[in-house]
């Protein structure tokens, strides 16, 4: 039998890639105008037959589909649960998506089936799978491990940087499709596993990296395991919060991306501080976004079908479960953990407010250098941060506002630095910090970069000094600048 790594070449060579299916509207966003997609997909050919199938699960004439996935045939794919004849033509088992390099794999959707969710359902790469990716410290490890894989992105980008990763999940469909999906990209390097959360991994060996895009939703039980049904609450996340970093080795990272539920605006950091403040362990909590119980259960019911799936059937009934919980709102966001289990460490927790669209590329690089920074800034004194020598990170730009003063040229009012890859952290400085962030180079402790700015406009060295640390403390903390 052919190796199924092939019917990827076939398919990319055919046009099937993420600018196609954007051309029919896919990415916005919004739901898919599926008759307007239909229409731009009529005429036949191989990438409008591929489209039709594996994106749009449209029936397509068995001499269409098997032009299209030739030199495979029909049958072999149906082996594979990649197609399967239908009433009217042949259409995707799977629906495959190109992301990041990769060719995923997901269970058509309701409005694509006309059928609601079955108990086993794969999701595909959804916004909390980019978000983990996104926030995950990526570097040259032995082991890693992906807990609830789902359809197994998390598990292949591991694979690129990881010599073993184990991914892992409760849904033994969700293992066979991610099995399916590393077939299809040609990756070997991961063992897959079932059982749920830490389970299947009891007695391993520490990893250097975990991650987990756990099913998170709050909601009343349901029978859908991809969305946590079985959980009271938020019981499964905090669980797996408080136990995944015991598995790290000394060192290693952890990022999981989770809702949490709490009373009010103001007390979001209570419980995950109460799961992440722990001794062997830095943790940095970022909360994404908030809504309050009635949005949070109105989106899910409209777009999981819960009411299809459990006794969660109106919004009351939502109502109902949180005021027994005691939920006010619900948030969303990740915790980034590093064990680090020195004698005497001074172990650190902080919370931040971020949102992801001030996020620009991989934040793995930046999250890494804050968690060194935020070290240094917790062990040291305050007055032994000028000894450190530090440089700007090269990932930055300076936005300066100037205006026009007669006979004194473009007078430069306010300038802003931000990063350019990762969260942008923008920052409002003068004229002085500028100049002092240009001349920090890594080549001499920070404290004489201090002293020879201060001399070129003619202020006090010693007394600049004495006043820089609480300004090297805060752009240490935000990533601007790092350790030389």
């Amino acid at each position: 039998m052919k190796a199924l790594t092939e019917f990827k070449h076939i398919i990319e060579a055919h046009g099937y890639s993420r600018q196609s299916l954007a051309a029919v509207g896919a990415f916005t966003g919004v739901p898919i105008d599926r008759s307007r997609a239909a229409a731009l997909t009529e005429s036949p050919s191989p990438l409008n037959a591929l489209v039709r199938m594996f994106f749009l699960r449209l029936p397509i004439s068995e001499p269409l589909a098997a032009a299209a996935v030739a030199p495979f045939t029909l049958s072999e794919l149906e082996r594979h649960g990649l197609v399967r004849e239908d009433e009217g033509g042949w259409v995707g088992g799977l629906a495959i998506i190109p992301f990041a390099g990769l060719l995923t794999l997901r269970d058509f959707e309701p409005h694509e089936t006309g059928v609601p969710l079955r108990t086993d359902h794969v999701l595909g790469v959804g916004l909390a799978t980019s978000i983990l990716s996104t926030l995950t410290v990526r570097r040259r490890i032995a082991r890693a491990l992906d807990i609830g894989a789902g359809q197994g992105f998390q598990s292949m980008v591991a694979a690129g940087h990881a010599a073993r990763v184990i991914g892992t999940d409760i849904n033994p469909r969700a293992i066979q499709v991610a099995h399916l999906a590393c077939e299809l990209n040609g990756i070997t390097n991961i063992e897959w596993r079932e059982g749920s959360m830490l389970e299947p991994v009891s007695g391993e060996a520490p990893f250097d990296l975990i991650v987990s895009n756990p099913p998170f939703i709050i909601s009343p039980p349901h029978d859908l395991s991809c969305l946590g049904g079985a959980s009271e609450g938020d019981s499964l996340v905090e669980s797996l919060v408080r136990e995944a970093p015991s598995r790290l080795a000394d060192g290693g990272f952890c990022t999981i991306v989770f809702n949490w539920h709490h009373t009010g605006g103001d007390d979001w950091r209570d419980r995950p501080r109460s799961w992440l403040a722990r001794a062997g362990q830095d943790a940095w909590l970022i909360r994404l976004s908030s809504d309050s119980r009635e949005d949070y259960a109105r989106r899910w019911i409209h777009e999981a079908q819960l009411d299809a799936h459990g006794p969660a059937i109106s919004i009351d009934d939502w109502m109902r479960y949180f005021d027994r919980l005691g939920v006010g709102r619900i948030s969303m966001g990740a915790a980034v953990i590093r064990a680090r289990r020195a004698p005497h460490a001074r172990n650190w927790f902080r919370a931040d407010e971020l949102t992801i669209d001030r996020c620009d590329g991989e934040a793995g690089d930046q999250i890494a250098r804050i968690f060194a920074n935020q070290t240094a800034v917790v062990e040291l004194p305050p007055d032994e941060l000028a000894a450190l020598s530090l440089r700007i990170t090269p990932d930055h730009e300076l936005r300066e506002r100037r205006v026009q003063s007669p006979g004194e040229g473009w007078r430069t009012l306010d300038a802003t630095l931000r990063q350019t890859r990762g969260f942008d952290f923008e920052v409002r400085i003068d004229t002085h910090a500028a100049t002092l962030l240009g001349g920090l180079d890594g080549s001499r402790p920070a404290g004489e970069a201090v002293a020879a700015c201060a001399r070129d406009f003619g202020a006090d060295p010693s007394h600049a000094v004495r006043q820089c640390p609480p300004f090297l403390s805060r752009m240490l903390g935000l990533g601007h600048l790092e350790i030389a």
